[in-house]
């Protein structure tokens, strides 16, 4: 779990929410938030930053623009970016605890593979870990970022393998290869363009690219992790349906093994905001 020194999610409401990323508060859209009202109204006056509706943000003079933010011994690096994202997703601390005992399982160092990675959360906590990453990601900023995050993470350099790629163009060319994974971790958006240009929707996409990440994990696979935000999705199912689709014959495997919910942050009033999906199974 977070220390509140280093993330704590203040309040929610009216479509927002208020955070403090390492003592700046911040101030960002929330839809999860909309039609519930604020706790505390009050906690909410003059923020280090406010990511607004017409999207740019509003940032007090004495705030800087980037600054560091742990997670146990993982590194962040913070950046107000013009998206409203800032480079880390709090939510995903849970996850990345059940990655790093999933790793603790592994008497030898597993191969494991983070499609759509993002900054990097799981796939610095999975080298930590003791795993071999492969780091996919078409965005080539997302990956320089990533990239300088598991540097002052001070990471060893040989635990990572960085490439910017479109997800499905990599799965495709692994199972040519032959090549085989025993954790995968998946983070879809439900819109996005890979590194030619190809459309990613992630209603028509994401069930062939499932079935394939089945199809790439080795014969005594650890995990397989699928995380999201896209509202009204059944990911246990699309789960259920990838592994018999893709005719793999996996020993550990049991439909009643794949945990699934929705990720949450729990307010300074112990209030839960919704953040998105999960699925996973330990095999």
């Amino acid at each position: 779990m977070w220390n509140s020194s280093d993330y704590e999610l203040i309040d929610f409401g009216n479509g927002r929410k208020l955070e403090s990323f390492a003592g700046r508060r911040l101030i960002r859209l929330s839809p999860a938030a909309s039609g519930i009202r604020p706790h505390d109204p009050t906690l909410w006056e003059e923020p280090d930053a406010e990511f607004g509706v017409y999207g740019r943000w509003a940032i007090r003079d004495a705030v800087e623009s980037e600054w560091n933010l742990a997670y146990h011994e993982i590194h962040f690096r913070i950046q107000l970016g013009g998206s409203g994202n800032i480079g880390i997703f709090p939510e995903q601390w849970y996850h990345w605890d059940w990655l790093n005992s999933r790793i603790q399982t592994c008497s030898t160092p597993p191969r494991c593979l983070n499609l759509f990675a993002y900054t990097g959360g799981s796939s610095m906590m999975m080298a930590q870990a003791g795993g071999l990453v492969t780091h996919i990601d078409s965005s080539n900023p997302s990956v320089k970022w990533a990239r300088q995050n598991a540097s002052i993470t001070a990471l060893d350099p040989k635990s990572i393998r960085w490439i910017v790629e479109d997800a499905r163009k990599y799965v495709e060319r692994e199972l040519r290869r032959g090549n085989r994974y025993d954790l995968i971790v998946l983070d879809p958006p439900t819109y996005g363009h890979g590194t030619g240009g190809e459309s990613w929707k992630l209603q028509r996409d994401l069930p062939k690219l499932l079935q394939q990440c089945c199809q790439l994990l080795s014969e005594q696979p650890i995990g397989l992790l699928l995380t999201g935000h896209t509202e009204e999705v059944e990911p246990s199912e699309w789960i259920n349906d990838a592994i018999g689709d893709s005719r793999r014959n996996i020993s550990s495997f049991d439909k009643s093994n794949v945990e699934s919910g929705r990720s949450t942050l729990v307010s300074r009033f112990n209030e839960l905001l919704d953040c998105g999906y999960f699925s996973r199974i330990a095999f």
